[in-house]
């Protein structure tokens, strides 16, 4: 019986001290403070999202010109039979190598021959203010480009050759 009296009065004494210790620090100015920049960034991350959500301002641009590579191999497509060439594993100057499907003019093509290739004009739509202007290793899948010619290197030119980067050239039209 006295050990019930001692633990009723130590009990409330305990929970008043534990109570007591977890009274809040940050006074009440720092609460409001700290509310009202939650809110405002809160504010900015609903713009952002919807600024994200709406659909990118395009602009129209015209995809011509021409590249040299060199062809360094020729290999069969495999879809359409394990023989015949189709597509062609190019290197522009000083890069890195990549597939180009030509189908039938593949089979014209000599391995470690450097050869002009042309590509047919087209328009295409890319977002505004993005860093569209690719080299052909990627705009050619990327914008459904097709060779629209296909020639030996000049010997006597230095720009077909491939050591003066020409390129693709992109012009925007709306």
């Amino acid at each position: 019986m006295r050990q019930k009296r001692l633990f009723a009065l130590i009990m409330p004494l305990l929970c008043a001290l534990i109570l007591a210790s977890c009274s809040s620090i940050v006074s009440q100015e720092d609460y409001a403070a700290l509310t009202a920049e939650r809110d405002a960034l809160y504010a900015q991350v609903v713009e952002l999202q919807k600024t994200a959500l709406e659909e990118p301002q395009k602009q129209q641009v015209r995809i011509s010109g021409q590249f040299s590579a060199t062809v360094r191999a020729l290999l069969p497509d495999y879809v359409l039979d394990d023989f015949t060439p189709h597509v062609a594993v190019l290197t522009e100057f000083q890069s890195a190598p990549f597939s180009l499907i030509l189908g039938a003019q593949a089979g014209d093509l000599t391995p470690g021959e450097v050869y002009v290739f042309e590509i047919e004009p087209k328009e295409v739509e890319i977002p505004l203010n993005t860093d569209y202007q690719f080299g052909p290793d990627l705009a050619l899948p990327l914008y459904g480009l097709k060779i629209s010619n296909i020639r030996p290197a000049d010997t006597e030119s230095d720009d077909e050759w491939g050591l003066q980067p020409k390129g693709l050239e992109y012009e925007i039209i709306g």
